[in-house]
């Protein structure tokens, strides 16, 4: 953890915290000598405990990246490695799945209900499908209001892949008001302040609440945050737009075949925002003409 690289990325301190919380349990023990059993036992205990399956993997994958790294680095061997890396997940494939879409009038209730300093991350994220982490660490150095793009660097991702994203039209206001000698570096401040991930998730509780729209993932129909990007890659789809395009904009990498004989270029992703604001706009035509249909009676 000690790695410059590894302090750049955007959840260094969740890993340091996660790993930290692994070496209390292995921290006297010499990396060959731990056995698979072992580490499987700690799965369990961490169930016990409590701890949410995909923390649990979340913990356990932090582990694997720094034993891979080790390897590489030839401080452990062959042996070892195949040890961690025959670690299990917890959490069956797609059981954390979702498929909550909030339609564009529910959104637009929750902005409206949304405290001052979060409009500007919650907008950003109905419109550019971008990650909450994403957004709440974005800095000037990486936008670009000249040719409307934010240029994410590997650093920045989750997937550690540079990513390219056109800046909607108003999105592009909320920079051109916000204050940049007071917003330096972060864009998105409270109190002076880079906004926390979990304030944002409070904010955004309270503003569903003032909107009657259920929020969180055990609730029945219920709102969180990271459901944007689904609304995102939906609509995106709803107005046509070329899936390979879609997954370049949001940087899911799945579907690899399809995407890699797609060459993605400035072009296709304008377009791609254009056709986003001609399906909102198109949405709230129809919200519109709903409200003046009932003003007359129709």
């Amino acid at each position: 953890m000690g790695l410059e690289k590894t302090k750049s990325l955007h959840n260094y301190l969740t890993m340091k915290s996660l790993l930290e919380k692994f070496c209390r349990e292995f921290g006297t023990h010499i990396v060959k000598t731990i056995r698979r059993s072992q580490l499987e036992n700690l799965q369990v205990k961490r169930q016990k405990e409590g701890m949410a399956l995909a923390t649990i993997d979340y913990e356990f994958n932090a582990v694997k990246i720094m034993v891979n790294k080790a390897f590489n680095d030839d401080l452990l061997g062959g042996e070892t490695l195949k040890v961690f890396k025959g670690i299990k997940s917890m959490l069956k494939k797609n059981a954390n799945a979702r498929n909550r879409v909030l339609s564009p009038q529910e959104f637009y209730q929750i902005l409206e209900k949304m405290i001052s300093p979060g409009k500007g991350p919650l907008l950003m994220a109905f419109r550019t499908g971008m990650r909450e982490g994403e957004i709440l660490n974005l800095v000037w150095s990486r936008i670009d209001l000249e040719n409307r793009l934010i240029e994410l660097e590997a650093i920045d991702t989750k997937d550690g892949e540079p990513r390219t994203i056109p800046i909607p039209a108003d999105v592009l206001e909320i920079f051109k008001r916000t204050p940049k000698a007071l917003h330096d570096p972060h864009i998105f401040l409270w109190k002076g302040k880079k906004i926390r991930g979990e304030q944002f998730r409070v904010w955004v509780q309270q503003a569903c609440k003032d909107a009657n729209i259920p929020y969180g993932r055990t609730v029945k129909d219920g709102f969180v945050p990271h459901d944007l990007r689904h609304g995102f890659v939906t609509f995106m789809r709803k107005a046509g737009v070329d899936r390979s395009v879609i997954m370049e904009l949001t940087g899911h990498s799945t579907d690899s075949m399809f995407h890699r004989y797609n060459e993605i270029d400035s072009d296709d992703r304008r377009k791609a925002m254009n056709k986003f604001d001609e399906f909102l706009q198109k949405e709230q035509e129809k919200i519109d003409q709903k409200d003046a249909n009932a003003k007359v009676g129709v």
